[in-house]
């Protein structure tokens, strides 16, 4: 019997392991998906993840959290992309074909 109680045990460990990487994953990806919008998304996608990544602290600060990522850290590190956008030339962005 005291078998079963320590497999259910570790079951339940697991199944909850696997849900927090599940939800870590799914914030990253918000996170990601927020730098693409920001890097290449319409006017509108860019200007709103420019308010998420430098006005938005809070939200910002807990969706870093939640994916498990130091908001401090990513906050420098979007900051940092930002200074090397502005000294890349405008001409460089465009792509010829």
């Amino acid at each position: 019997m005291n078998l079963n109680i320590h497999q259910a045990a570790g079951a339940s460990v697991g199944q909850q392991y696997e849900q927090q990487q599940g939800s870590r994953r799914l914030w990253a990806a918000v996170i990601l998906q927020a730098i693409e919008d920001w890097q290449s998304g319409s006017l509108r996608r860019r200007e709103e993840a420019e308010r998420f990544f430098f006005q938005s602290q809070k939200d910002f600060a807990s969706v870093c959290r939640s994916a498990g990522l130091d908001p401090m850290c990513m906050s420098e590190k979007i900051k940092k992309m930002k200074e090397m956008a502005k000294q890349r030339p405008v001409f460089s962005m465009l792509q010829v074909a």
